[in-house]
């Protein structure tokens, strides 16, 4: 159930490193909500770890 997730955000870093900073806030709320949603722990810790590191390009400061 982490699929999602990691679909948003791969399209949320897509978006950062093409300079697109609105889109990729959008998605990055949208893999942090469907992050939410996955129901192991350790697959949560996880994509909450993947998503919190870098690169994003300055578009989330």
């Amino acid at each position: 159930d982490f699929d999602l997730a990691y679909a948003y955000e791969c399209l949320a870093r897509a978006a950062a490193a093409s300079g697109n900073i609105k889109e990729s806030k959008t998605l990055y709320k949208k893999a942090k909500q469907a992050g939410k949603l996955i129901s192991g722990k350790k697959d949560k810790e996880i994509f909450e770890g993947d998503l919190k590191s870098e690169p994003w390009f300055d578009c989330l400061n």
